[in-house]
């Protein structure tokens, strides 16, 4: 049975435009940040402010993210928690802020996570340069 040289040519469009589309969906998400990070990839994690935590990676990748609203009591200071019945920690996810009472701590207030972005800290002589502008 010979197949017609237009049905071969549709046919490999028809290919084509799934897998662009797919190439274009893929970079897309790293210019706006991971939804998920694995649980066991989490090395260690460092409050900004209350709407910033930054989430060092084995492997040396550092991410942050950025809450969608400031959270009550979040700080440096205080340790926060996370629950998640998934092994990866999503920005669907929530953080229950840790307030130090007395020898123990009490679940604060709980507040929802965003997209986990590439950081980069920016370097002295960079902050200089900008300040002699």
């Amino acid at each position: 049975m010979l197949i017609p040289k237009f049905a071969i040519a549709a046919l490999a469009v028809a290919l084509a435009a799934p897998l662009a589309q797919a190439e274009e969906q893929a970079a897309e998400p790293a210019a706006e940040g991971k939804r998920c990070i694995p649980i066991q990839r989490i090395k260690s994690t460092r409050v900004v402010d209350n709407q910033h935590i930054k989430f060092e990676l084995t492997g040396g990748e550092v991410l942050m993210n950025t809450l969608p609203h400031k959270c009550p009591g979040l700080s440096r200071n205080d340790p926060f928690m996370y629950k998640t019945s998934l092994s990866q920690l999503c920005d669907l996810d929530t953080i229950t802020v840790l307030q130090h009472i007395g020898g123990g701590f009490m679940p604060g207030a709980t507040c929802g996570l965003g997209k986990f972005v590439p950081y980069v800290e920016e370097k002295k002589e960079d902050k200089d340069k900008d300040s002699d502008d």
